[in-house]
């Protein structure tokens, strides 16, 4: 995640056939990230679009 082209997190997700998911988060700059909403909601998005592909290949699995 970058915020004016700083780096200010990282989000690592792994998501396995069967709808496991292993997903990393670290805050690189913790000063910018939480004081900028847009990093916030990038964290969010990306959250909920690990999730809705985490459950996408579990109804496909079942």
């Amino acid at each position: 995640m970058s915020v004016d082209d700083k780096k200010v997190g990282d989000f690592t997700l792994t998501t396995f056939d069967n709808g496991t998911m292993n997903a990393n988060f670290m805050i690189n700059d913790p000063t910018t990230f939480h004081s900028t909403p847009e990093a916030s909601q990038d964290l969010v998005n990306l959250v909920n679009d690990s999730i809705s592909q985490s459950k996408a290949l579990t109804t496909k699995v079942n």
